[in-house]
């Protein structure tokens, strides 16, 4: 398991270097890879899109949940990610004025409190979404899926994130990494 999930990082990372053209559409029942669009799906947004399929993917592959279900849990999955960006985004803003307030002098002690609540409210609002996301998928889910869900959220970002910029300094002429292989750590075994 840990080896095929090691293989879509690293076809993912080929595909957002550029080094692979791929594209995959994921609508609730079926999945189809399609060839990149004329200007190679370099498009703005482009990457997180084919991020965003390719973690749909591989949870859904990880979780090996019965085509009954399938249909609702992409649903709450799309719609439930689709809200924590909205939330991050939000927050990236927070921070962004945060900042510009920061630079400013004399310094407006009272508008960067009201600031960092504002960004500690959406931390607390994103991780009530994600509770909400996890209880409306535990009666779909067995308590393995579940469990497996829980270690695939945690990490899938952040190996994902690894693999792309490792095959970016690949491509930049450094040697290449090793592919690892750690079958010890593939949940359910």
């Amino acid at each position: 398991m840990r080896a095929l999930f090691t293989i879509a990082l690293t076809i993912f990372a080929l595909a957002v270097s550029g080094i692979l053209p791929l594209q995959a559409e994921i609508v609730p029942g079926q999945m189809r890879l399609q060839p990149p669009p004329p200007d190679g799906g370099r498009g703005q947004g482009m990457e997180r899109k084919r991020f965003q399929r390719l973690r749909l993917m591989k949870v859904l592959e990880l979780l090996d949940i019965d085509d009954e279900i399938e249909d609702e849990f992409i649903v709450l999955y799309q719609s439930h990610h689709r809200d924590q960006r909205k939330i991050q985004g939000t927050k990236s803003g927070v921070i962004n004025e945060l900042r510009r307030v920061l630079k400013k002098q004399p310094q407006d002690a009272d508008n960067i409190e009201q600031l960092i609540t504002r960004i500690n409210d959406l931390d607390r609002q994103r991780e009530q979404n994600r509770l909400t996301f996890i209880e409306q998928v535990r009666p779909i889910l067995t308590v393995e899926q579940l469990g497996r869900l829980y270690v695939f959220e945690a990490r899938f970002e952040i190996e994902m994130l690894g693999k792309v910029a490792e095959f970016r300094g690949w491509r930049k002429g450094q040697p290449r990494p090793p592919v690892e292989d750690s079958a010890d750590e593939t949940p359910g075994k």
